[in-house]
């Protein structure tokens, strides 16, 4: 799904926004929804992207500590 891809890059709120989502696909709720989501390579770059910007200095080279 682009949309929830761009969210993501946008750095939304999520939770607010995939009710909404759900509700124009007219699903009854989130959970009718989750069946159709899918992690893409495009979201799972962006997922890694965002995770190494925040937590990246916790990773050393070599697994030391």
């Amino acid at each position: 799904m682009l949309r929830l891809l761009v969210w993501y890059q946008q750095e939304a709120d999520l939770g607010a926004r995939l009710p909404a989502l759900a509700t124009y696909l007219g699903h009854v709720g989130l959970a009718s929804s989750q069946r159709y989501l899918q992690l893409t390579a495009d979201m799972v770059g962006e997922i890694v992207r965002r995770h190494e910007r925040r937590f990246g200095y916790l990773i050393t080279e070599g697994g030391q500590s």
